[in-house]
């Protein structure tokens, strides 16, 4: 591995140029390959997040409730894209299962080129190993893309550090960690998504920790809905609020 003269750069602050350092390409796919199936699935959600254009229209209190966020976020600025993920989450069943919760601004540590830094996730699912000792591992990373910021390199550096927290949890409770794994991960701008699925590997995290330029190559997944309608109206037309909704129904597959 060639070392790299760069400076240790803030996770947040990571672009382009950090994750061509580290051998890192971000591939788009189309739905079929992305999400390994022909079709959409049906989301299992309530019907009424898809089919409602209006919230005063809803009759669904959740719903309403998840509507007025979005109203909220794209005409009004009136609270965060974070209040609205977290509503449309609970909308989503994400998470599924007893043990996993969602947290804001989850913070994991980070070795960059042999300096200290700290990984601050707007939004993770956690799957809680151990209660007692709040030992647990990150399966899903969710962030805000804000103005004109790199959409891709803050989230690919969050994933590894979630990569090597994870391991850490799972050798303290007596678990032997993959070499390997790939960290699910959702952008959003706005109330629009990006869906993606981040291979990170020891060699990876081995090469961000000392500064040096990895052999293998690692490729990022994404996949972008193709919605019918503009991109910066995002969930707002009920035309793409249902492609995005089988998008997050699809999902949940890779959230393990």
């Amino acid at each position: 591995m060639a070392r790299l003269a760069r400076t240790a750069k803030p996770c947040n602050q990571w672009t382009a140029n950090e994750l061509s350092a580290y051998n890192i390409t971000v591939v788009r796919q189309d739905y079929a390959t992305f999400f390994e199936m022909p079709t959409p699935p049906e989301p299992t959600i309530n019907p009424h997040v898809s089919t409602t254009a209006d919230q005063n229209n809803s009759q669904n209190v959740k719903t309403a409730r998840t509507l007025k966020y979005m109203a909220f976020v794209m005409d009004w600025k009136l609270c965060s894209v974070l209040d609205f993920a977290l509503a449309l989450m609970d909308e989503l069943e994400y998470p599924q299962r007893g043990e996993l919760l969602t947290i804001r601004w989850n913070s994991s540590p980070l070795v960059v080129c042999g300096k200290n830094k700290r990984a601050i996730t707007d939004l993770c699912l956690l799957n809680v190993l151990n209660s007692e000792q709040w030992i647990y591992a990150a399966l899903l990373l969710v962030q805000e893309v804000k103005g004109d910021q790199d959409p891709h390199a803050p989230l690919v550096a969050k994933a590894i550090a979630a990569f090597t927290h994870n391991r850490t949890c799972m050798e303290a409770i007596g678990l032997s960690p993959p070499s390997s794994t790939v960290i699910a991960g959702i952008t959003l701008k706005g109330t629009m998504p990006a869906f993606y699925k981040i291979n990170v590997s020891m060699e990876l995290a081995t090469a961000v920790r000392e500064g040096v330029y990895p052999e293998s190559p690692t490729i990022v997944y994404e996949h972008i809905p193709d919605v019918p309608g503009p991109l910066s109206e995002g969930m707002r037309p009920l035309d793409n609020r249902r492609v995005i909704m089988s998008c997050f129904e699809a999902f949940k597959k890779f959230i393990k």
